[in-house]
């Protein structure tokens, strides 16, 4: 990443590899977030600085004001990276959520307020982000599974998983719950399964609309991601229709993605 030849106000204070503090510290280049004595020590420390420090600076580059989003999607990738690590390792990964109910956790009582089978929804988002994912341009099929179980939860109890993500604390769970649905329609889609496509479809636009609302309130980085993961909904939808012959709605949705692309 490079080492600049200057102190930065914005960079730590002290060495990150070895803990030396000083006034000789040169910062890194590519996130401008830490600091080294030199090029030996940015070395040893790069195994792992590298997974923040890329994300550090995807961000940045977007120009992002919203510093709490900026940290958020710096963790989540490292975290990420964790539970890929660990699974391969065969080592137990336990999933923990915060709602606005309390803690859902192994173990420990649902909270009055989230749906029963939360569980479900953590299982997807663990196979999720752990990246699985299959040759042949198909889509993540290995976590299709878990995301079938999940979406038909969401079928059956709709109307208190809706209610849960009315509320604007868990736009988190919205957005996961997005990028599940969207995967799991592309599966369907790719495999001609078009009736589970559109159906699939449907229920991500009842999230995307709660998820629209709640990235409002919680600012910038959510209401990026939230156009974003609805970006991603429009092309399902659009292919979608040109497979059933619907193209009347392909030129609607169209220019709502030119829309978004020239913008």
């Amino acid at each position: 990443g490079g080492l600049a030849g200057f102190p930065d106000a914005g960079a730590e204070t002290k060495c990150a590899a070895c803990g030396s503090a000083g006034t000789e510290l040169k910062r890194c280049l590519r996130c401008n977030e830490v600091s080294y004595c030199n090029k030996d020590c940015q070395t040893q420390d790069w195994k792992e600085h590298k997974q923040r420090c890329g994300a550090m600076r995807e961000l940045f580059e977007m120009g992002s004001p919203d510093l709490r989003a900026a940290a958020i999607t710096a963790q989540a990738k490292v975290a990420n990276q964790a539970i890929k690590a660990a699974k391969k390792s065969g080592t137990p990964v336990v999933s923990m959520s915060s709602t606005a109910f309390g803690v859902v956790a192994p173990g420990m009582p649902i909270p009055a307020g989230v749906p029963p089978n939360y569980g479900l929804k953590q299982a997807a988002v663990m196979d999720f982000h752990s990246g699985a994912s299959s040759s042949g341009g198909r889509g993540n099929m290995r976590g299709e599974q878990a995301y079938r179980a999940y979406y038909d939860d969401l079928e059956d109890n709709r109307e208190q998983w809706l209610a849960f993500f009315d509320i604007h604390q868990h736009h988190m769970d919205a957005e996961h719950t997005c990028g599940i649905l969207g995967t799991l329609a592309t599966i369907y889609r790719q495999r001609g399964v078009l009736d589970m496509c559109e159906k699939v479809l449907d229920m991500e636009d009842e999230v995307l609309r709660r998820y629209q609302r709640s990235s409002a309130v919680e600012g910038p980085g959510a209401v990026r991601c939230h156009d974003g993961l609805n970006y991603k909904y429009q092309i399902i939808r659009y292919n979608l229709c040109m497979q059933t012959g619907r193209y009347s709605l392909c030129g609607t949705l169209f220019r709502s993605l030119a829309r978004y692309e020239i913008k």
